[in-house]
């Protein structure tokens, strides 16, 4: 997945609610999050609408990759270190996805290091990139394989897991909005 085409999803996405909701989307205000994230005053319950902020200060991967001692996957640099989003779902194969958001308060770095440490016993690195709830149940995660791309989601109550996309390109693609 290339940043244009995370974008345009972004954007497709931000859209989609414009059109249903005929305002900007709003997510609860956060002063710590700075004011540049978001587009109008917080209202009184508290939510502000919000814009899609590229970010200016990038990871710097080369370094990152050199500690940790292997190559972090390109969608996941993209997924990761592209924009500030504050929501960002959908419906893909019956299943309800909620990756989680990247604000400037979200410590990319850290996340990737303590993965890393988690993970650093099993063949291949997984990443965690949202929640998923399918049929009712609510305790999935959704992950993304370093090695090869593929998105799976796993149960955390038996640990099993399911391939649900070959990339995370073919997710945002075929993923149909929840606004």
């Amino acid at each position: 997945m290339t940043e244009k085409d995370f974008k345009s999803y972004l954007n497709l996405w931000i859209d989609t609610y414009k059109l249903k909701f005929h305002k900007p989307p709003t997510a609860i205000y956060n002063c710590e999050f700075g004011k540049d994230i978001y587009i109008s005053e917080p209202n009184e319950s508290g939510y502000a609408a919000w814009n899609l902020i590229k970010i200016k200060s990038s990871i710097d991967f080369l370094e990152l990759e050199r500690e940790i001692g292997m190559d972090i996957n390109q969608d996941l640099k993209v997924l990761w270190n592209s924009f500030y989003y504050m929501e960002l779902n959908g419906v893909y194969k019956g299943y309800n996805i909620d990756f989680f958001k990247i604000t400037p308060k979200t410590d990319i770095e850290s996340i990737i290091e303590n993965q890393f440490r988690i993970n650093s016993c099993k063949e291949s690195l997984e990443f965690k990139i949202g929640n998923a709830e399918y049929e009712g149940n609510d305790e999935l995660i959704l992950l993304l394989n370093n090695n090869t791309g593929q998105i799976y989601v796993q149960d955390l109550d038996n640990g099993e897991k399911v391939l649900l996309a070959d990339s995370i390109n073919e997710l945002f693609s075929e993923m149909e909005f929840v606004i």
